[in-house]
């Protein structure tokens, strides 16, 4: 039984397409052309000719009304009892899950002895030493915000599992989205990325304005994810671990297509055949994949198309089709399991919500509500992804490792040899650099440093593509870079003593405009370009002394986007902006950073006017700050994360290092990975050619299960391989069918 009448119809519709039903839906042509007057969302779906409609909905309560009219109390009572019994799920602040110690201190306690611990070894390891007191003081203010925030637990729980992954054989990524951030992730070897060198923000994964839970999303080798969870399962127990349910929607084509196969159209002027309805069905589709239509277009999106809705006046049948379609569109035909979603918690899963088992996977519970569910009732969600092309890696280095050759991946990422092969096009098996447009992305930039590989990375995507050229064009010198905030920079000299007693002293040497803005200056930390070397010039033409002065507003800003060519292409770099800028702290700016960026009317009425007020107060101009406002407008929409495009480059950076250095290797794992991909396979063994790698048919007596390097190879008259050069035998496994 359903609340809705439409929503019984549909899901009747449903139950037939799924085998479940014998009866279809009917509908009379003739009747349906007599009501053209009524919506066509609203026209009766009519059952079979002698078929009795049977109510498979809950009756509304006219209806009830007019079967009990002789029994007002039964209604009235019936009512009575159901919101007696009814039960509501509330909303819940979410809950941190606890971690038992075994040392005997507090969370707080274990996470700062295990992070300052963590810190020693990072120093010594990476030389370090001379910016000592920086990483320490970056480290006692991450703990602190973690701390206040009651979140030591959290990370404590994941440094747990992840450091078990690492123990265990199981490679783990660099880290991912803004987790790679923190320094305490990296002392805990939660991350594999020193945030300091590269600018990350802590405050963009935490800051005390921050109401939300941090997130860290695990990449794990593809072949090790499942050993993590079953690790995380037989620690915490299934009364505390579990899946998480994903419910499968109905898609707009889907939806045409059960409802052609479900209907059936009645009437003088109706075939009794389904091929009346193909072209009906052929219609809907060619209009969901026309031109500047979204993958994921709806059926009401095609109702906002002109045409479209004229054809709906003039067929009746394509009418009745699109109508019985839009009751599908967007059930849920099915319930699966979230691909990486993985609730970890301190009480039983239960008392949060409905834990049932999965068809698929018996041995772990998965929660009876979806992701988004889950973390409304205040449970938490842990993401165990799997990279396949950490599983490469993994393979290639496990088969050096099986033929003497023990090596660690290169990890400086300032190896030129490396970037010379990233530019020479040949990017299979590369991560994130192997497309077509990622191949025409590198020959235009021709990255020749780790920031430029990070960059790419982060401008290959919808939106922010147009600016790779640009980037390219200023890169090599083709184009002027143009930076924010020009006149803002710090004049060369400066006043050695304060501000108003040099303009005191100099104000008839200067225009009166000049000597009206500087005394405007609060301090002469702002004195801008234009009128401070106009000041320092009437100073030194009187021989009084000046001073060198530190970088200003512009200077500042000029050198946080040297890297990106002038361009606001990272989100940590609008929120540093706005601290320089504005006096924002980091927690303001992140929060005027997402107000932007989502078109957010309350934040930016909070934000915007103290951002025009800061920049006012430190000496920019107001058509400076609409300028600046400006960038930040067009970038805040297309602004990537730096922490993960920093910490994804560098596995982008690993691949390229095994394929520069061990090509065998590295091709020998990437066949493995990509077995059984016709398309692919294609692709590598074509480049393969190219790089020199030869390849031989897999031998019974000498092939193992998966491809292996053999270095040279002798004896293989027929084979691909170059005396000279590298060789690679086919394993058993590539035999289709074997």
């Amino acid at each position: 039984r359903y609340a809705v009448e439409v929503d019984a119809r549909a899901y009747e519709i449903l139950g037939f397409g799924r085998g479940e039903r014998e009866r279809i839906v009917a509908i009379d042509l003739e009747i349906w052309e007599m009501n053209r007057t009524v919506p066509y969302m609203k026209r009766p779906l009519r059952p079979r000719a002698g078929e009795v409609a049977v109510p498979y909905h809950i009756p509304d309560h006219l209806t009830f009304s007019r079967w009990f009219e002789d029994l007002p109390d039964a209604i009235s009572n019936t009512r009575a009892i159901a919101f007696r019994a009814g039960y509501y799920v509330k909303a819940a602040p979410q809950e941190p899950p606890a971690f038992i110690t075994t040392d005997g201190l507090t969370e707080n306690e274990s996470l700062a002895r295990q992070a300052r611990a963590g810190l020693e070894e990072i120093i010594s390891e990476h030389g370090l030493e001379a910016d000592r007191d920086e990483y320490e003081d970056r480290l006692e203010m991450e703990l602190g915000v973690i701390g206040e925030k009651n979140f030591s637990g959290y990370f404590l729980m994941v440094s747990d599992f992840v450091s078990w992954a690492r123990d265990n054989g199981v490679i783990v990524g660099e880290g991912r989205g803004s987790g790679a951030g923190s320094l305490v992730a990296w002392t805990m070897r939660i991350t594999g990325v020193n945030p300091i060198p590269y600018g990350l923000l802590f405050e963009r994964f935490l800051n005390p304005e921050r109401a939300s839970m941090p997130d860290f999303d695990i990449d794990f080798a593809s072949n090790g994810r499942d050993r993590v969870i079953e690790y995380v399962r037989q620690r915490y127990g299934d009364d505390y671990v579990c899946g998480i349910a994903a419910f499968s929607a109905l898609r707009a084509k889907t939806s045409a297509a059960m409802a052609m196969s479900s209907t059936q159209m009645v009437g003088q002027t109706a075939l009794q055949t389904m091929a009346f309805t193909l072209d009906d069905r052929r219609t809907i589709d060619r209009y969901l994949t026309a031109p500047g239509m979204s993958p994921s277009a709806t059926l009401r999106d095609l109702e906002a198309i002109p045409d479209y809705m004229a054809l709906l006046d003039k067929n009746a049948s394509l009418a009745a089709i699109h109508r019985v379609a839009r009751c599908l569109e967007g059930l849920y035909s099915h319930q699966t399991r979230h691909a990486a979603g993985v609730v970890i918690s301190s009480r039983p899963l239960t008392t949060f919500f409905p834990v049932i088992r999965d068809r698929k996977a018996v041995d772990l519970p998965v929660s009876g509500y979806d992701m988004k569910g889950v973390e409304k009732v205040g449970a938490v969600k842990f993401d165990f992804l799997g990279l396949s092309n950490l599983e490469m890696i993994g393979n290639a280095v496990r088969m050096m490792a099986d033929d003497g050759l023990h090596i660690s991946v290169d990890t400086k990422l300032a190896d030129p040899n490396v970037y010379e092969t990233v530019r020479g096009g040949l990017l299979e098996g590369i991560f994130q650099l192997s497309s077509h447009g990622m191949n025409k992305a590198i020959s235009q930039v021709e990255p020749d440093r780790f920031p430029d590989v990070a960059v790419i990375s982060a401008l290959y995507r919808p939106g922010p593509m147009k600016y790779i050229a640009s980037f390219a064009n200023r890169k090599h010198g083709r184009e002027n870079v143009v930076f924010p905030l020009q006149e803002s920079r710090a004049p060369a000299f400066r006043p050695v003593g304060s501000l108003s007693q040099a303009l005191d002293t100099v104000s008839q040497d200067l225009p009166s405009d000049v000597v009206a803005r500087l005394r405007r200056l609060t301090d002469k930390t702002f004195l801008r370009y234009s009128d401070g070397t106009l000041l320092a010039e009437a100073l030194m033409a009187r021989g009084l002394p000046v001073e060198k002065s530190p970088p200003g507003i512009g200077d500042t800003l000029q050198e946080l986007l040297t890297e990106t060519n002038g361009y606001f292409v990272y989100q940590e770099q609008i929120m540093i902006a706005s601290r320089v800028v504005a006096g924002f702290s980091y927690g303001e700016a992140d929060l005027f950073r997402r107000a932007i960026g989502k078109k957010d009317k309350a934040g930016l009425d909070a934000l915007k006017p103290r951002f025009y007020e800061g920049c006012r107060s430190r000496g920019v101009t107001d058509i400076e700050i609409d300028g600046l406002y400006a960038d930040f407008e067009a970038f805040a929409n297309y602004g990537f994360n730096k922490s993960h495009a920093v910490a994804y480059s560098i596995i982008t950076y690993k691949t390229a290092w095994l394929k520069t250095y061990f090509p065998d290797y590295f091709y020998a794992a990437l066949l493995t990975e990509k077995r059984g991909k016709k398309t692919n396979i294609s692709a590598i063994m074509d480049e393969m050619m190219l790089y020199g790698v030869g390849y031989c048919m897999p031998d019974v007596n000498r092939s193992h299960v998966e491809s292996r390097p053999m270095g040279g190879v002798n004896g293989y008259a027929d084979d691909l391989a170059r005396d000279d050069g590298y060789a690679i035998l086919g394993g058993l496994a590539d035999i289709a069918g074997f």
